[in-house]
């Protein structure tokens, strides 16, 4: 506006000399002309509103035999940065050793590896840590009972509020970082398929949308019928893997490619990067295909079979449909691998509907002969 301004008061000096010598009709032009000058450089249309970051609740579970309380790396250093222009990182730790969990939002100044340092004691690490924490649910009942699933249902509800308090109108997605099973439960089992999908409906009706995604990519054989079923009622995108995700290393590891091909950190690029999320998500699915790479060798050693996949849930869920009704007519065989029974089966309109709802995958089936039929999505429970 003020430079814009100015710009026209100098034509205006520029042309004073010469306006006393012009005819009226000739300085009403010349005015006409300088409002029309000044109107241009003002019409840049209206303001863009500010972009906002993504939100990524990501969570783990703390046990006594992997990581102590007293301690600020770890499961804190798997996404080294915090937040971006793309995306915002919220953590939570369900803490086996003080029968709590917490939910944290740590930001660029956190530092991991502060309690790594000599002559930190164990309450300074505590305090350090503690002092990003947000709420805190204490009295935590017995692993795996139904008054745990209850009781992380009801913390969940209340972080995931705070959450959207504060990140109304951007995507939020779920990323899970810890071991799994079919069965459609969260969080190593802590959390039961029911709860879990109370917990997603409180999230998404909070919202008022669907999640992003939701990341299972991590934790082992989270690719069955039961999980995709209930998780893909509340997200746009689900990605997981119908094996024992690791069990192989690098056959020549750096730092620099571990974090190549570590999702926690390349998210906040392949979001940045993409204008849409569903190409996000095939880059880290793509990321996975790099780590099988630079794992060949050790892989084919110990023939470690792997694989990841990108669900879209619109499609999973219409052929979820299908599948229902097939089954009341013809029984699926409680084989493990779905896509190999349907084939058996002849079922070519769910062989169609399957293929179409895996939009991306990455595997090492090129890397030797599998033994065992893997495609995407176990009947076992």
């Amino acid at each position: 506006m003020f430079r814009s301004l100015l710009i026209v008061l100098l034509i205006c000096l520029s042309t004073n000399a010469q306006a006393l010598q012009q005819t009226p009709a000739e300085r009403d032009s010349s005015v006409l002309s300088i409002l029309t000058a000044w109107l241009s450089l003002n019409n840049d249309g209206p303001e863009q509103p500010e972009a906002k970051p993504d939100v990524m609740l990501r969570v783990v579970r703390v046990t006594e035999d992997w990581m102590p309380y007293a301690s600020t790396d770890g499961w804190t250093a798997a996404a080294l940065i915090k937040e971006s222009d793309s995306l915002k990182y919220y953590e939570v730790a369900i803490w086996e050793e003080v029968d709590a969990v917490h939910l944290y939002a740590f930001d660029e100044d956190f530092d991991p590896y502060y309690g790594l340092q000599p002559g930190i004691s164990d309450e300074e690490k505590i305090e350090y840590r503690e002092q990003y924490r947000i709420m805190r649910f204490e009295d935590m009942p017995e692993p795996y009972s139904p008054a745990r699933s209850e009781f992380l249902t009801e913390a969940f509800a209340e972080f995931t509020a705070h959450i959207v308090e504060q990140h109304t109108d951007v995507d939020h997605h779920l990323m899970y970082s810890g071991h799994g099973g079919p069965g459609g439960q969260l969080f190593a089992g802590q959390m039961s398929s029911y709860h879990a999908g109370q917990f997603l409906a409180t999230w998404t009706e909070q919202l008022g949308k669907r999640l992003g995604v939701i990341d299972m990519g991590g934790p082992c054989n989270k690719s069955a019928v039961s999980d995709n079923s209930n998780f893909c009622q509340y997200s746009q995108f689900y990605v997981a893997s119908d094996l024992p995700n690791g069990g192989y290393q690098f056959d020549d590891w750096t730092s620099e490619k571990y974090l190549e091909t570590q999702p926690e950190h390349q998210y906040h690029r392949l979001l940045g990067d993409n204008e849409n999320l569903v190409d996000a998500l095939e880059g880290r699915i793509d990321l996975k295909r790099q780590a099988y790479e630079y794992a060949r060798n050790n892989m084919i050693q110990n023939q470690v079979m792997q694989a990841n996949y990108l669900f879209n849930c619109d499609s999973y869920l219409t052929f979820q449909e299908a599948l229902d009704a097939f089954a009341q007519n013809q029984p699926i065989n409680q084989t493990r691998d779905l896509r190999y029974n349907l084939e058996q089966q002849n079922a070519t309109q769910l062989l169609g509907l399957f293929d179409a709802m895996i939009i991306h995958s990455a595997d090492n089936k090129d890397f030797f002969e599998w033994p065992e039929e893997h495609n995407g999505v176990q009947i076992i429970e």
